[in-house]
């Protein structure tokens, strides 16, 4: 395996520094939207994210137990997303997050949207989570994803060192 210096675009797990930045990023958004909402009033998303969690489970989940509930599956996903970079579980969890987080625009119309096709200013909010997704394909590529193309990203490339106990060997068995 070659040393960094051999190869200066790629960082100490072996993925391209611009995977890192990405991880990042997806983060820091996400830390930013989520730990606001432990706090009632702190977000200015509290209301309409607790409004879309009691319609989508039908009320069993409601006021403060929604509003907590949608912080620490944001947070989760912001630690989870620089803790276990090579997790299959979490692109899931993301795009599951999204497709909750995008409800609204169907749910609340008359919140989100102006005219058709004319976001409110919390739908162009709901409508900028097309930018998670694709920062998701790209840090986290999966085996046999669509978007994935022919080659292998160095991410989930094995070494020979770490052919045994690497979690990308373990998917291949």
């Amino acid at each position: 395996m070659k040393s960094n210096a051999q190869r200066p675009l790629e960082g100490p797990a072996g993925e391209p520094w611009a995977v890192g930045v990405v991880r990042f990023a997806l983060a820091l958004v996400y830390l930013w939207f989520g730990l606001p909402k432990f706090f009632a009033g702190a977000s200015p998303a509290e209301d309409l994210a607790v409004a879309t969690v009691e319609k989508l489970t039908s009320g069993l989940i409601d006021g403060s137990p929604a509003r907590l509930l949608t912080a620490a599956v944001e947070v989760g996903i912001a630690v989870a997303v620089v803790v276990i970079p090579r997790a299959a579980l979490v692109p899931y969890a993301v795009l599951g997050h999204v497709a909750g987080a995008c409800a609204p625009l169907l749910l609340f119309p008359e919140v989100t949207w102006r005219s058709f096709g004319v976001a409110t200013l919390e739908g162009q909010y709901i409508i900028k989570n097309a930018l998670i997704v694709a920062s998701v394909c790209v840090a986290f590529p999966l085996r046999g994803a669509p978007w994935r193309g022919s080659g292998q990203h160095p991410a989930l490339r094995d070494t020979p060192g770490d052919r045994e106990t690497s979690p990308a060997a373990a998917l291949t068995r």
